[in-house]
């Protein structure tokens, strides 16, 4: 709209500045194994989807932080010993669940790191994030057991503020993920009365 178009030309200097920040080079994933840290590259990838968000090159963006049986060493962060996948098999042990759990926080720190590089960026009366939804999940919920129920997931952004935030939903068993997918098309005014396997809106999402 027009109040979009003015403030993009109105931010032009600044994106072109972020533009120039991070135009790095920096070594491929050949330390997959070494455990180098790969913080910075992560976050540089955070960084170049906001900033297509920014200057509306893309309103879309996914990252897959690794595939399903990611053999990353994650030994740069403190108490961690191995890589991620043999990690995730931790047999219940205490020392396993101990790294397991400082991998995932990791996880979790990256995308806390992208919705405040959101937040940061001024749109229109309010903010990116504020204009987002930003959706954070994995295909598993325990990698031990290989399951696929009940799965960790975080809807952050309020989606132009259609989106309530600031809670915890808990929903009945079954509940297929394509409902959460239907309700954010259905937030973004997409007319699709299914996705996937979905049976409905989910309810309490909504502001």
């Amino acid at each position: 709209d027009a109040n979009r178009a003015k403030f993009a030309a109105n931010s032009t200097p600044d994106i072109r500045r972020e533009l120039v920040r991070i135009n790095e080079s920096i070594d491929e994933y050949v330390e997959m194994y070494s455990g180098v840290d790969v913080t910075e590259k992560t976050r540089l990838m955070m960084d170049i989807m906001a900033l297509a968000f920014w200057s509306d090159a893309s309103r879309v963006a996914t990252f897959m932080f690794g595939n399903s049986v990611s053999n990353r060493n994650f030994s740069f962060l403190e108490g961690v010993r191995g890589n991620h996948h043999s990690i995730s098999h931790h047999m219940d042990k205490p020392e396993a669940l101990e790294e397991y759990t400082k991998i995932s926080q990791w996880h979790v720190e990256q995308y806390a790191y992208l919705l405040q590089k959101l937040k940061s960026v001024k749109e229109g009366d309010g903010n990116l994030l504020d204009n987002s939804m930003i959706l954070f999940t994995s295909d598993l919920r325990d990698g031990n057991r290989h399951s696929p129920r009940n799965l960790p997931i975080i809807l952050g952004g309020k989606g132009k503020r259609k989106i309530k935030t600031g809670q915890n939903l808990i929903f009945e068993k079954e509940t297929p993920l394509a409902n959460l997918y239907l309700t954010m098309l259905d937030t973004m005014n997409i007319g699709h009365n299914r996705f996937g396997d979905s049976t409905g809106l989910l309810s309490g999402i909504r502001a």
